[in-house]
């Protein structure tokens, strides 16, 4: 009878054991065959989404974080500049364009174009982008034409797309203008960038008129509204003539994503981005001489 008890207590305090292993002290140690906290994972994707990608949405599984996690994060794929400095067309429209890298496929793609013309009561105005994708326009960001002396008017343009397509290698921008005479200059840039995120959308965007003769001119400060914002910005420097050797300083850091591109030969304009930042703050552009000059900005928030 005593032996029997004894099995007994035996045989329960086994089962007593077991379940306490499975309710709290085992921990699941492989998933379809991968280790658990592996540098692997253990799952491949979680809510369509792959883990360990900058895209994925499981930060960490049983304490570990999954590999290759983080923030998403913006990235500068190209950036290039073009222009006309003779002879270019007075028509209206008339299209302004840039050579490119073959652009790839579900990035951000920004448009700027700065111009000078001479006349009268000049009109310069926005039409349509192509070239990668189906363009959107905010005219916040336009300036139209500004006159900096008697004779003489500038004007800064932009446009964009959040869902480029690949294999273009050219971009446009095409413009009316009205009231010209004389000649035309212009300068275009295409800035491409990814997001490793899930989303991108426009944010804001605006243009400033520095009416005020001086070398040092304000960019566009801007209210950011995302969490990480890549945000461009441009300046017509018509009226000096050249931009210094460091174009811009202060703001988000607009050294930062690639180095400002300068376009002296159009007689001049600059372009710069800075990401990843929620930073609005106006940066100062420095100008080869002192002279009026339009600027304008766009920003696209990632999520």
């Amino acid at each position: 009878m005593i032996k029997r008890l004894l099995l007994l207590w035996l045989v329960g305090l086994l089962f007593l054991w077991d379940i306490s292993a499975l309710l709290g002290t085992v921990t699941w140690k492989t998933w379809n065959g991968i280790t658990v906290g592996s540098s692997t994972g253990n799952i491949t994707t979680w809510n369509g989404k792959t883990i360990g990608t900058s895209s994925g949405n499981l930060g960490a599984w049983n304490g570990l974080a999954s590999p290759g996690g983080g923030a998403p994060t913006w990235s500068v794929i190209q950036h290039k500049f073009g222009s006309c400095a003779s002879g270019c067309s007075l028509s209206s429209p008339t299209t302004l364009s840039v050579t490119t890298s073959s652009t790839g496929a579900g990035h951000t793609i920004i448009l700027f174009v700065n111009y000078f013309v001479g006349g009268t009561s000049v009109s310069i105005a926005w039409s349509s982008c192509s070239g990668g994708g189906t363009y959107s326009h905010n005219s916040a960001t336009d300036s139209g034409a500004q006159t900096y002396s008697t004779g003489n008017w500038v004007a800064s343009l932009a446009c964009y797309t959040l869902s480029s397509t690949s294999g273009s290698t050219t971009s446009s921008m095409v413009i009316t203008q009205s009231g010209v005479s004389g000649s035309s200059d212009w300068s275009i840039e295409i800035i491409e960038l990814a997001w490793s995120g899930s989303t991108m959308a426009w944010d804001t965007g605006s243009y400033v008129w520095d009416s005020t003769l001086q070398t040092n001119q304000p960019g566009v400060g801007l209210t950011i509204g995302g969490s990480s914002d890549a945000i461009c910005q441009s300046i017509n420097a018509a009226d000096a003539g050249s931009m210094n050797s460091t174009p811009i300083t202060g703001g988000a850091g607009y050294t930062t994503a690639f180095t400002p591109d300068v376009d002296n030969v159009y007689g001049a304009a600059a372009y710069a981005c800075a990401i990843n930042t929620t930073n609005g703050t106006a940066p100062t552009w420095q100008q080869g001489a002192s002279g009026k000059a339009t600027a304008n900005a766009v920003a696209i928030k990632g999520s």
